[in-house]
């Protein structure tokens, strides 16, 4: 019994420690954004912020360019996510259920894109945006991103409609279901923990790209957070004020969409887990 309290008590102290050291950087930043720009630099620098001011974010909002980045964000991020799992929920059940002589080797290479280097890709997408006359647009960066999040989407549900239980499936095709009816009727509801883990994780990879951002807009009527950050930093220094306010404001649709739905995440998870 001693033995299994120690255990717990050496674990719960190490995932405390790595929790203080992942959250440590966002609470220095969110402190930043509520210092003058004179107490950003002191030496030796503060912590707490002494008077806390909203300063920095009315500097960020000044501008109006900030609205624009952040509008920009969550519709590209949205919009490529819908249209992964619209095309990623059926072909993984496709690839789960209905095999064939190379359905293996399609998964394959699917899944293998994600093993690119964006930074390899960056001239084909960008030839191919300006050819097209994309570049500087929504739609550029939604093309983009979807080829980005649908390997990631076929991923992580193939494994999941891979372990169905058949006699589920074997029943709803004895009561008359066709192969559309059992992804509908069965597979959708039964896998809405999963996809639910693969929507997070798809929205956050949209919302975190910086380099195709980078690459294929040029002004703020589309430019990403991300790439609106980066613009504070120039030859002649750091902004640091509005970057940590931007950067602050930046994690907050992340942190409340896991609040959200850290239910269906844990579920998704534990689901994952219990059937891989």
């Amino acid at each position: 019994m001693r033995v299994r309290t120690s255990r717990q008590v050496l674990t719960y102290l190490a995932l405390s420690v790595m929790a203080v050291l992942v959250l440590l950087p966002f609470l220095w930043t969110a402190l930043m954004s509520l210092k003058l720009d004179r107490d950003l630099l002191s030496i030796p620098p503060t912590f707490l912020p002494n008077p806390p001011t909203l300063f920095q974010y009315r500097e960020t909002f000044r501008s109006g360019d900030f609205l624009n980045y952040f509008r920009n964000s969550i519709i590209v991020s949205s919009v490529s996510t819908a249209l992964a799992l619209a095309i990623g929920v059926p072909a993984a059940y496709g690839f789960a259920q209905f095999r064939y002589r190379l359905s293996g080797m399609l998964f394959g290479v699917i899944v293998a894109t994600r093993m690119f280097p964006p930074v390899t890709l960056i001239i084909p997408y960008f030839l191919f945006m300006r050819s097209a006359g994309l570049l500087d647009t929504h739609f550029a960066l939604i093309i983009t991103y979807v080829t980005i999040q649908l390997p990631l989407v076929i991923w992580i549900l193939e494994g999941f409609f891979r372990e169905l239980p058949n006699q589920v499936v074997e029943a709803a095709q004895i009561d008359g279901l066709g192969p559309v009816g059992v992804f509908v009727r069965i597979g959708i509801p039964l896998s809405m923990p999963a996809v639910s883990v693969a929507a997070s994780l798809a929205f956050i990879a949209g919302w975190n790209e910086f380099i195709f951002a980078l690459a294929l807009t040029r002004t703020p009527d589309a430019q990403t957070v991300p790439v609106g950050l980066a613009s504070g930093i120039t030859s002649q220094g750091f902004d640091f004020g509005p970057i940590t306010a931007g950067a602050t404001l930046y994690v907050l649709p992340v942190l409340l969409f896991t609040f959200l739905a850290q239910k269906g995440l844990v579920k998704g998870l534990a689901t994952g887990g219990s059937t891989g």
